[in-house]
């Protein structure tokens, strides 16, 4: 009986141990290890992440869990086997990982998690450089770009460009902006306000010398470039926009036309040129082509709003005073 008092004495720390290891892991349910934060090649530490960017995550110890994770257009992420949504628009990589980690652990799929996050790919700040450009391209602005940059990128201007760089950005209330800045001072100027920097969301695009626009219920709208030495026409601009559609209503077709300040609206019957019964209509530069609807025969504000909505923005911004004041000038005389 003497012999087992020192064990008995020795297994009471024992048994104590166990005790308070067990409860100290039962705590660490409800925390998660700090992990590491990384970037991609050329992202900086303090990239604000968007909708559309990819998550590179890794739990260590746990490759089931692990993998790329793309933000939704809500800017949130939804972990391997998980359920539940994690905000991360807006947020760096640093405060991304607590909350990843933490989720893993709300949604018991790690106990005290290691976890680190990378910025695999930008994808939510684009920059479309189009227009007269010798390679339209797309850029993400992982960091700020200046324009002559992103110009750049694009190879420079065409041949013979236009004399305007339109640069349209989203404002934070929905609507669009619209800056034109002379191509040669963007060039070539040092004045830092022909050299603005570009944080992505914005088109840029160079115009072209002379160009004429289809809206409306064609295959493809949008500007097309014309060169002096080609001679278009209705008929033969509808041929570039692939057609109309099933939809459309073209012989209430019109030609909307700017004349020493005063716009113009000149009906196109369009099925009588196709049957050479009507004179095909020579296009001038900046004329606009609107195809209507069936539901809008005749050319009305509601009809062209409704055509330019669905053009990229340059384009749309560029037409859209234009085509206001086509609409109320054709309102107010009742003519198609």
């Amino acid at each position: 009986m003497k012999l087992l008092r020192p064990i008995r004495k020795a297994a009471l720390p024992l048994w104590l141990c166990c005790w308070l290891c067990a409860g100290l892991a039962i705590a660490g349910l409800g925390q998660a290890a700090v992990g590491t934060a990384g970037t991609g090649e050329g992202i900086g530490g303090g990239y604000r992440v968007g909708p559309g960017d990819i998550l590179e995550l890794t739990v260590f110890s746990s490759p089931e869990l692990s993998g790329p994770l793309q933000v939704d257009t809500h800017g949130n992420i939804y972990l391997p086997y998980g359920t539940h949504a994690i905000q991360v628009a807006g947020k760096s990589v640093a405060q991304i990982i607590p909350l990843v980690a933490r989720s893993l652990v709300a949604q018991k799929l790690a106990i005290n998690p290691k976890v680190s996050i990378t910025v695999g790919s930008v994808k939510s700040r684009p920059i479309v450089v189009l227009g007269d450009v010798r390679q339209p391209i797309t850029i993400q602005a992982i960091h700020p770009i200046p324009l002559r940059q992103a110009l750049t990128n694009a190879s420079g201007p065409g041949a013979s460009p236009g004399n305007w760089v339109v640069i349209t950005s989203r404002n934070p209330n929905g609507g669009f902006s619209t800056v034109q800045l002379p191509l040669q001072k963007v060039l070539f100027s040092n004045n830092a306000k022909y050299n603005p920097e570009l944080t992505g969301g914005e088109d840029v695009r160079i115009t072209y010398p002379s160009q004429v626009y289809a809206v409306g219920d064609v295959r493809k709208q949008g500007e097309f470039p014309m060169s002096n030495s080609q001679h278009l026409t209705a008929l033969r601009l509808i041929a570039l926009t692939g057609g109309w559609l099933p939809t459309a209503s073209p012989d209430s077709s019109v030609i909307v036309r700017s004349v020493d300040g005063k716009v113009i609206v000149i009906p196109v019957p369009m099925n009588r040129i196709l049957q050479r019964r009507a004179i095909d209509i020579p296009l001038r530069r900046n004329d606009v082509l609107y195809v209507p609807n069936s539901t809008f025969k005749t050319v009305t504000l509601n009809g062209l709003q409704l055509a330019i909505s669905v053009l990229t923005t340059a384009t749309a911004t560029t037409l859209g005073v234009l085509l206001s004041t086509a609409a109320t000038t054709s309102s107010s005389s009742g003519k198609p």
